[in-house]
């Protein structure tokens, strides 16, 4: 399984989480073992992702409202929103370079995401981004 493979794993397991209203993260377990065999190292990514991302969730979230004030964090579809929350936990909490993070964003975009979901994602991330010195990113 690859690093990418991992985040999509992340990615349905936040949108099961987000559908299923249990945000909690209580009883956390990989829902999609769809994808390939998990391996322990990405297993172990994926659960640092979700996790991070239902620790950081609120600011995250304050984070995409401050940006897409057309789109209020409700009204985002769940995948679009999940795929930003990923990249902004990458970009503040990892070591992967922020080009890298948003490239895979709208990787995953383009292969999950609705017809103008790249574009979307892309968008947000790169405001985010602009205005990071007055936002904490």
């Amino acid at each position: 399984m690859t690093r990418r493979e991992a985040r999509e794993l992340a990615l349905s397991t936040l949108y099961q989480l987000e559908l299923r209203q249990n945000l909690k993260g209580n009883d956390l377990n990989v829902y999609d073992r769809d994808i390939k065999e998990v391996d322990f190292t990405e297993e172990s990514y994926c659960h640092f992702l979700v996790n991070g991302i239902l620790d950081n969730m609120a600011s995250f979230d304050l984070l995409i409202n401050r940006v897409a004030t057309r789109w209020p964090i409700d009204q985002i579809p769940y995948i679009e929103k999940n795929i930003i929350r990923i990249a902004l936990f990458e970009i503040q909490y990892t070591d992967i370079p922020n080009k890298i993070a948003i490239n895979e964003a709208i990787e995953l975009s383009k292969i999950f995401g609705g017809e103008n979901a790249s574009k979307f994602v892309h968008g947000v991330l790169g405001e985010i981004l602009k205005k990071s010195d007055q936002l904490k990113v």
